[in-house]
C-alpha cells in the first residue's frame, strides 16, 4: 500500500504486466471534500495505466460526479476514453437508469 497519487502508478510496474487496475474517482465519502480526485492527474494515471495493462487486461473507472467535485473530471475522463482506439481498447460505459442526483458511472476498459 503506497500513500502517493495515482499520477505516479507507471513507477510501480512495468508495460504490459498488470492485469487490473481499479479507479475510484471523487472523494471519500464523509471524507474531507478538498480531498478528491482531479481530471489533470487522473487522465494521467489512466494513460499510464493503459500501457500497463496486459492483453485482455480490465480497468475499471467508476466516475463519482456532481456536489463539488465531479463534472469537469467526468466530461475529461469520458472523453479521453472515447478516443481511445477500438482496435486496442473495448471501453464500456454503463449507468444507473433510474437514480437522481448525479450516480456515479461505471467504466470499463479492456485491452484487446
Amino acid at each position: 500500500l503506497l500513500l502517493k497519487s495515482h499520477e505516479h502508478l507507471s513507477t510501480y510496474a512495468k508495460p504490459e504486466s498488470v492485469s487490473c487496475i481499479v479507479f475510484n474517482l471523487g472523494y471519500l465519502p464523509s471524507g474531507d471534500h478538498m480531498l478528491a480526485t482531479r481530471s489533470d492527474s487522473t487522465l494521467t494515471a489512466i494513460e499510464q495505466g493503459l500501457s500497463l495493462l496486459k492483453r485482455g487486461g480490465l480497468m475499471t473507472v467508476c466516475i463519482y460526479s456532481g456536489g463539488d467535485s465531479g463534472f469537469e473530471e467526468r466530461d475529461a475522463v469520458l472523453n479521453y476514453l472515447k478516443g481511445l482506439s477500438p482496435k486496442q481498447f473495448l471501453v464500456i460505459v454503463s449507468q444507473y437508469y433510474n437514480r437522481p442526483k448525479n450516480p456515479p458511472i461505471p467504466v470499463l476498459v479492456i485491452r484487446l
